[in-house]
């Protein structure tokens, strides 16, 4: 499947935003580390103790990038001896390759990648143990498109299947603690800035 233009355009805009999406730089690969011991916590949950008595899972993770979340995760389940399968989905070609490369060097071979919209994951024909959605990436959706992604997201689950949302407490980050209103500054390196604009408000609920 190509890209499309909306593959494109948000291919641009982390080109720009500042995101670790490169496994191999160091921000990544210290973001890697980060999201390594994230999973080895989850994995002490005992809903995800009782799912991984199959010793087989399947993984799905959605908004992947370069799989940072469900390659760590693969990687610590292999490691306990657990037959993984994972699929990662994005709507960034660029990123799912850094994925399909990422996955080799973390020596996870059971891995596929597609570009697709996280909205229309339901057209899958596939059930899942896990699906996952990683690197705080609900903004990308407005509230009614939320709705549709956890619909799709319930009918890819198997039976006794997890959803793991990673999230942090926005309002109070955002609009307390830096103050947004207009402008806010993203973030900077040695020769980028990164500023967003706040330019209205839609009816949908989202800024």
């Amino acid at each position: 499947m190509k890209s499309d233009k909306k593959s494109v355009e948000l291919s641009e805009f982390f080109s720009i935003f500042p995101w670790s999406d490169d496994p191999d730089s160091q921000q990544g690969k210290e973001y890697f580390e980060r999201t390594v011991k994230f999973m080895e916590k989850l994995l002490e949950h005992q809903w995800i103790k009782q799912l991984l008595k199959k010793k087989k899972v399947k993984i799905l993770e959605i908004c992947g990038g370069a799989g940072f979340g469900g390659i760590a995760l693969a990687k610590i389940l292999s490691e306990k001896n657990i037959d993984v399968e994972i699929l990662i989905t994005d709507l960034r070609e660029d990123a799912l390759k850094k994925a399909e490369n990422w996955s080799k060097k973390m020596g996870i071979k059971n891995i596929k990648t597609i570009i697709m919209d996280a909205k229309e994951i339901g057209k899958l024909k596939d059930k899942f143990d896990i699906v996952l959605l990683y690197g705080l990436s609900t903004p990308h959706f407005n509230p009614w498109e939320l709705v549709k992604l956890l619909s799709s997201v319930s009918s890819v689950l198997s039976d006794d299947g997890i959803f793991i949302v990673d999230e942090s407490d926005r309002r109070y980050r955002i609009f307390l603690i830096n103050n947004y209103q207009w402008a806010l500054a993203e973030g900077s390196t040695e020769n980028k800035l990164c500023v967003s604009f706040q330019t209205g408000y839609s009816l949908k609920g989202y800024f």
